[in-house]
């Protein structure tokens, strides 16, 4: 046990450090770069790991203590992961107490550590960056949530996971919550690192307990989801015995990742984060890891067009729900963007006034149609391959497709590739009376759709074999239905 106590503190030491470095960092306009595109403050003074590169910082610090600590503690380094752990009775509740108490004390020292180094101007941390505190709460809920949900998935299911790529996942979701969330509540999405700065500030003490009832709810709100789309692991006799998922499991798995990506990319155009690309991507690769052995992980209605033709099943029923689910939690997730964000800007698809003539339509639907191609084709041929061998980092190969578009074309069409993240922020620009939202969304889908058609016959011109025996989505059975 004291071993394990040891890596608690090392490995919540580490995260909390960091987090208070990047925090200073933000106080000082050097992390935030919502509102212009550059470095500065958002609406308010306060710290904010929302811009720059300190969410990378944060989350390749979290990947390198799971990878060094696994195998001592499980790596959870915050107390909502340990109640999700303890929740789903994978820790006893003694051991869970230990284990939190540890991890306050090691962020506190942590944070007081970076405070005495960093010296950010006003001489302590503020936990929101002067946002709506109950905006802020609602990030570090749903941000919390995220992380827990890919802890649990990866290192607490009963299913059979690939492991190499474990510790990335965790801090992908790290960096898709710092960079979305970052300048509304600071993301730090952990209740001990939000007690060490409240308690080394001296201040914040309000802010403290919303913020840890938040981060705590995300927890539990991680945990029904596992069990949604897990309910194998609610019986302790079925823990060693794979279980094919349910098509109830599928959809909501295909709901909620979707869901995150449309939020992500959401928050994202409406701060304007510099790094909303690495958003999105992070966002993308994290939720493909964890839900490809339930759903296939494909949460875009193209992707699951591009299966499909290339599966040539005779029934579309399966491929028509996952669509549906996609487009109702693209809605949702855009929605859910502009309410955290409420009278920061407006939510549309991403394209400048002044591309709204021909040449410019032409741009941005070359630009989608290729990359939403680009990115049907990768997954095609990474996660629907017969024999391939690549299926721990089949969704870094995604994500990146992502993230070169995000760079290469988000001047011009934002690189959004996913028909149902386009509807969900067309239909938010519609009702905010954006101009040219409508005509936008009917561009932004049919060229997306076309894209991954391209995809499917690029992908029956170079493969020859694909995986017709995977139960994650059209197999033979559900294909006579």
């Amino acid at each position: 046990m004291s071993s394990q106590l040891l890596a608690e503190f090392f490995g919540t030491f580490a995260l909390a450090f960091a987090i208070g470095c990047n925090l200073s960092q933000g106080a000082a306009g050097g992390s935030s770069g919502a509102s212009t595109g550059s470095s500065g403050a958002v609406g308010a003074p306060g710290a904010s790991i929302g811009g720059g590169l300190g969410p990378t910082s944060i989350g390749l610090t979290l990947a390198a203590s799971v990878y060094a600590l696994a195998e001592v503690s499980g790596a959870h380094f915050n107390p909502a992961v340990t109640l999700a752990v303890v929740l789903l009775r994978r820790l006893s509740v003694r051991t869970g107490v230990l284990y939190v108490c540890v991890q306050v004390a090691a962020a506190a020292l942590a944070s007081d550590l970076s405070l005495r180094l960093c010296r950010p101007p006003d001489g302590a941390f503020e936990l929101h960056p002067g946002d709506a505190l109950s905006r802020a709460c609602f990030a570090e809920f749903l941000y919390t949530g995220l992380l827990c949900f890919v802890v649990i998935s990866v290192a607490a299911t009963a299913a059979k996971m690939p492991i190499q790529f474990y510790g990335f996942a965790i801090g992908l979701s790290i960096m898709a919550g710092g960079y979305a969330a970052g300048s509304i509540s600071g993301a730090i999405l952990n209740p001990a690192a939000t007690l060490g700065i409240a308690i080394t500030s001296s201040k914040n003490f309000g802010a403290m307990t919303a913020y840890c009832s938040a981060q705590l709810a995300g927890a539990v709100f991680a945990t029904l989801l596992h069990y949604l789309m897990r309910p194998e692991d609610r019986c302790a006799d079925r823990l060693n015995s794979p279980v094919p998922p349910a098509l109830v499991s599928k959809l909501a798995s295909e709901f909620v990742g979707t869901f995150y990506l449309a939020l992500t990319l959401g928050l994202a155009i409406i701060l304007k984060v510099e790094h909303g690309a690495c958003a999105v991507a992070a966002a993308l690769t994290c939720m493909t890891f964890v839900l490809a052995d339930i759903s296939g992980g494909h949460l875009n209605p193209a992707v699951t067009f591009a299966v499909f033709v290339s599966r040539g099943c005779v029934s579309c029923r399966i491929p028509l729900l996952y669509a549906a689910v996609q487009f109702l939690a693209g809605i949702a997730g855009s929605s859910t963007a502009l309410a955290i964000c409420s009278g920061k800007g407006v939510l549309s698809v991403p394209v400048q006034e002044d591309r709204w003539n021909m040449w410019g339509c032409i741009q941005v639907g070359v630009a989608e149609l290729y990359f939403t191609m680009l990115l049907c084709f990768v997954w095609l041929s990474v996660a629907n391959v017969a024999d391939k061998k690549l299926s721990d980092f089949a969704a870094l190969a995604v994500g990146s497709c992502v993230t070169m578009a995000g760079f290469a074309v988000g001047h011009i069409s934002g690189g959004v590739l996913n028909p149902a993240v386009s509807f969900g922020l067309a239909l938010m620009g519609m009702c905010g009376q954006v101009a040219h939202a409508a005509p936008l969304l009917i561009l932004f889908v049919l060229c997306e759709f076309a894209g991954a058609l391209l995809a499917a016959a690029f992908f029956f011109g170079t493969r020859l074999k694909i995986r017709g025996t995977s139960d994650h989505f059209l197999n033979a059975e559900q294909c006579k239905h």
